[in-house]
Parts: structure tokens; C-alpha cells; sequence
């Protein structure tokens, strides 16, 4: 696990082989209950596309306070998401970012062209985890929401490519 902050390291827990050339599949820190699914849907895609999963929380810390001072104890946000990583089978990376804007650090954590899995809450009138999934897809990346009631995707989008055949 690793936490920065401004795009310093701060703690890393599993350091990552830098040779390690696979495909990353990031999922994005919502909830715990959120996550978890997301989670596990992308573990299922992950295997299939023989990819790295990545878990990115970006921790807001407001403006009053330091950034190196979060209104929540480092030591608790680490004990969630080391709960998050014990219930998993796979190995995965964790990126903990302490931040004034949310959408903002996730759009510079993730590499071009990235394929993100974020969990939401099922409901019909859109929420933060729609307008973060807009945002990456405008930046290029391929997102998909997945409702955690449930489990399964909630958008997919799905983009032609001409052949050239």
C-alpha cells in the first residue's frame, strides 16, 4: 500500500516490481461496501485480461487543515483498506493520496488511456462517482460503473472501432 501526497510517497507497505509491464485495472475508493464489489468484479476482469489491480483512494483534507494533517487518522484509513485487501484473493496494489480535490488527483493518478472500474449506488439521478466516470471518460479513459446492490454493471460503454480491413 502505498500513500501520497502531492505526488510524494508518504508509506509504502508492498512495493511494486517496476518491470512489471501488465495492464493496470484501477479501481476507484468510494465506500467500503462500494469498493468491495467493485472489487470483486474487477478481480473476474482482471484474471481475464491477465491484469494488475490497482485500488486508488484519494483522502480530501480541507483547506483549514495542513495538507499533511487529514481530518481522519492515517492509521484508520489504512486499516479499512487493508480490511478491503485481506477479504481479496488477488494481489493488489493500494495508492492512498491525500488531496484537496478528489476528481482531480484521480485524473492525474491514472496512466493514458487507462480502463477504471468505479462502484456506485444504483440510483437514478446521477451521483459524485458519475460525474468522477464522466470526467475520466472525457480524459479518454474506458470506465465502467458498476451498481453494487447489484454487482454488475451499471453503464458499459461500448465504442466502435473501424477496421481497416
Amino acid at each position: 500500500m502505498a500513500r501520497f501526497k502531492s505526488a510524494e510517497s508518504i508509506f509504502i507497505a508492498a512495493p511494486v516490481e517496476e518491470r512489471d509491464r501488465r495492464l493496470q485495472l484501477y479501481v476507484i475508493f468510494t465506500d467500503f461496501e462500494r469498493t468491495q464489489k467493485a472489487l470483486d468484479a474487477a478481480h473476474e476482469l482482471a484474471r481475464d485480461l491477465e491484469a494488475r489491480l490497482v485500488l486508488l483512494a484519494a483522502q480530501v483534507v480541507p483547506y483549514p487543515l495542513p495538507l499533511e494533517s487529514p481530518p481522519v487518522s492515517e492509521q484508520f484509513t489504512e486499516s479499512i483498506m487493508s480490511r478491503l485487501l485481506r477479504e481479496q484473493e488477488a494481489e493488489i496494489e493500494a495508492r492512498i493520496y491525500l488531496c484537496r480535490d478528489r476528481d482531480q488527483t484521480i485524473r492525474r493518478a491514472l496512466g493514458a488511456d487507462s480502463l477504471v472500474v468505479i462502484g456506485t449506488r444504483g440510483r437514478w439521478w446521477p451521483g459524485g462517482e458519475r460525474k468522477l466516470a464522466r470526467l475520466l471518460r472525457r480524459d479518454g479513459h474506458h470506465v465502467i460503473l458498476l451498481d453494487a446492490k447489484r454487482a454488475r454493471p451499471a453503464a458499459v460503454r461500448l465504442e466502435h472501432i473501424p477496421s481497416s480491413l
